[in-house]
């Protein structure tokens, strides 16, 4: 009997997994809320809500799951609003759950109150600046042992992974291989002039943040957490500001609020300031790579060369142009 690439596990069995993880009496009420690079699952017991998020198959190792449940708990520790680990009646967080596949890591987390909301005041976005500052202040000049968010990993492990998918004649192939030598330079001078450095979460948009009836925002899903410029954070959330909104004069007065919430917890140098659009075809290029990557565990029903294609020319191609560094 060959062995699946990736199972999606019963609810049932995770409310079984969990009953048995944490001593419980009561069967916990257990709801599938996403697949992906990972499964999520929304599981309710003693009157708490929890998620329970499962890793795939060969994702990520021990050391680097516990070295995101560190950070996290750090984070915590020193009044960052983040989503935390919950232990098990034996005081472990990490579970291992035998899957088809293979052995499969798991973890409870605490539920980040409130909602997700797709759109909300500058109000908001000056308090998700100012929460990003409060990670980096704490961050900084850290390392832990995860990713190494440079060049290599963002652009030219990226474009290898594209490769597979994507014609190397085709229009939009040579444009983000034109940019490649630019983006190298860029990562350079970053190095040269000692941008700040750390731990970065590199995915905080509106999926990854709830929001609560008093405006108290908190952050979760640290699975991208790794090392690099900080300015990468910025850099992202930036990035997908833009994406959401369409009205040029409203995306300046978001992207300010944000920019203030986060100098009024920390330094950000103007020499970053300015170079932050340069970093966001990079992210583009890594998050892609990351999609073809996982191509036979997410994304096999919509990627293919039209998906890319469309892609680069939306966005990626945008931001070669507004950051005047291509």
């Amino acid at each position: 009997m060959r062995s699946p690439i990736i199972s999606v596990i019963d609810s049932r069995d995770v409310s079984e997994i969990v009953r048995n993880q944490f001593g419980l009496n009561e069967q916990p009420l257990v709801t599938l809320l996403k697949t992906g690079i990972n499964h999520t699952y929304k599981v309710s017991f003693g009157g708490k809500d929890y998620v329970f998020r499962l890793y795939t198959h060969n994702w990520r190792t021990r050391e680097e799951i516990h070295a995101e449940l560190e950070l996290v708990a750090e984070l915590n520790e020193k009044g960052c609003s983040v989503s935390v680990p919950v232990a098990t009646s034996k005081g472990h967080y990490l579970m291992v759950v035998d899957a088809a596949e293979g052995t499969r890591f798991a973890v409870l987390f605490t539920y980040a109150r409130g909602q997700k909301m797709i759109q909300y005041a500058n109000e908001q976005h000056f308090e998700i600046g100012k929460l990003m500052g409060s990670i980096h202040a704490i961050t900084i000049n850290k390392a832990i042992p995860r990713a190494q968010y440079n060049y290599a990993l963002m652009y030219t492990n990226g474009m290898r992974e594209i490769g597979r998918f994507l014609g190397k004649e085709s229009a939009v192939w040579k444009l983000i291989e034109g940019a490649g030598e630019k983006l190298k330079l860029v990562f350079e001078q970053a190095e040269k002039n000692e941008w700040r450095t750390g731990v970065v979460h590199l995915d905080i948009w509106f999926d990854n943040l709830n929001i609560d009836e008093s405006g108290r925002i908190t952050l979760f899903d640290f699975d991208f957490c790794g090392n690099g410029p900080l300015a990468l954070d910025m850099a992202y959330y930036i990035m997908q500001v833009h994406r959401l909104n369409t009205d040029e004069s409203i995306r300046k007065e978001q992207i300010n609020s944000f920019i203030n919430g986060y100098r009024s917890v920390t330094t950000l140098p103007q020499t970053e300031l300015d170079e932050l659009k340069a970093l966001i075809p990079a992210i583009y290029i890594f998050y892609l790579g990351v999609q073809c990557y996982r191509f036979e565990t997410w994304t096999a029903a919509f990627l293919n060369e039209v998906y890319l294609e469309r892609y680069v020319d939306s966005f990626v191609k945008q931001w070669v142009v507004e950051s005047g560094k291509f």
